[in-house]
């Protein structure tokens, strides 16, 4: 610690025989990847995350590469619990379904086999992280804003067109839609719907329609789990416009003025831009 420059008191001692001992425990479980990013700002997350809490420091960025694609591991984190109040039932990280099996239906059976050029057909369960390093879902994290409010980040360089993770929301297809949940699709009638389910980028921060964003979210056709050749529905993922430095806040543009008035709103912050019910 001398040699490094780190003061030697008996306090600061202890944080870093604690902080050590778990980079350690990352390495032993499989989590280089994330070590190799390493910066001042994960360094003092990892020295300030609560020995108290349930979930360890460890568990928690191993949920996030391997077994945990809804990312409900993040309501855990105590930075997180104490600003946003919404069920675990309502956050999906993982995928987009279909909101209403008589709309999937009404879709599919218009026989729409051509997309536009630019629509890719991807697996349904992508890894977090995939090889190629496009894939940078895995070390996105929300952080705190304020006393009340949450910020979404990366903990690692994003260049432009990688994929961040999905924007969590449930499929429509109907005439009938939402101004302030909504978002359209590539084809008529088709939407996201995220008043009922929220996620991890649903928190990223939100500009006026038209104004500047670093971010946009993506329709992808994704491919059924029965038969690989066939798309048979869709994903809507969050994708780089620009290169990103580490802990840059996430910015998207509101497809609706509307949109954008309700992502001002601390109130529908709390609930991560859930829709409030009468029974709330």
């Amino acid at each position: 610690m001398e040699d490094a420059g780190y003061r030697l008191g008996a306090e600061n001692q202890r944080q870093y025989r604690i902080f050590w001992r778990n980079l350690l425990k990352m390495r032993e479980a499989g989590i280089e990847k994330a070590l190799y990013y390493r910066t001042k700002e994960f360094d003092s997350y990892c020295k300030g995350y609560p020995k108290t809490s349930e979930t360890s420091l460890v568990d928690t960025i191993k949920k996030l590469g391997k077994d945990d694609l809804m990312r409900v591991s993040d309501l855990d984190n105590p930075q997180v619990s104490e600003r946003l109040k919404i069920q675990e039932s309502c956050w999906n990280c993982a995928r987009n379904e279909w909101a209403f099996p008589n709309e999937e239906e009404s879709f599919k059976g218009l026989g729409l086999q051509t997309f536009s050029p630019d629509m890719e057909c991807v697996p349904y369960d992508n890894q977090l992280v995939s090889e190629s390093g496009g894939d940078k879902s895995a070390f996105i994290f929300l952080l705190p804003k304020d006393d009340s409010s949450l910020l979404v980040c990366s903990i690692v360089p994003v260049r432009e067109g990688e994929f961040l993770g999905v924007f969590a929301g449930k499929i429509r297809f109907s005439e009938i839609w939402s101004p302030t949940h909504g978002i359209r699709g590539p084809v008529d009638n088709l939407w996201l719907d995220y008043s009922q389910v929220t996620g991890t980028l649903n928190q990223m921060l939100v500009s006026e329609p038209g104004g500047s964003a670093n971010v946009r979210t993506h329709w992808e056709l994704i491919n059924d789990d029965v038969d690989p050749e066939s798309c048979a529905s869709w994903r809507v993922s969050v994708k780089a416009t620009k290169s990103i430095v580490p802990f840059e806040h996430l910015v998207r543009q509101a497809a609706q003025q509307e949109q954008y008035v309700l992502h001002l709103c601390p109130e529908y912050a709390k609930r991560g831009f859930l829709e409030i019910c009468e029974t709330d």
